[in-house]
């Protein structure tokens, strides 16, 4: 089992996509990434499970550490880039960029 789930990630990709405002990566094809993380979770508690695992143990546990550990790193990039989107837009939006560049213009500096 663990030898398929090895053979599993290697497979798995990190699709990023250049956002349509500016020159940054975002992250696309979650679905896919959660999916194989729920399964490779799935499959090593099945194996720590098992009354067999005992010459597998530190791999399969770090294997379960490695994937909660992506899966922590997904979760908070997908969640940073759902508040990025949502400020880019306001931020680019063609009243805002007016406001801003009258008002850095009507500082004065001494």
């Amino acid at each position: 089992m663990l030898q398929v789930l090895d053979e599993t990630w290697k497979k798995v990709e990190f699709t990023v996509i250049t956002h349509t405002q500016g020159d940054a990566l975002i992250i696309s094809d979650v679905d896919v990434l959660y999916q194989a993380l729920d399964e490779g979770l799935a499959t090593i508690n099945m194996v720590l499970g098992s009354r067999y695992v005992k010459p597998l143990r530190a791999e399969a546990e770090k294997w379960k550490k490695d994937l909660m550990i992506l899966s922590s790193i997904v979760e908070e990039w997908v969640l940073c880039q759902k508040q990025w989107m949502y400020l880019v837009n306001i931020f680019t939006a063609a009243d805002i960029k007016k406001i801003i560049t009258c008002r850095s213009t009507s500082v004065r500096l001494g």
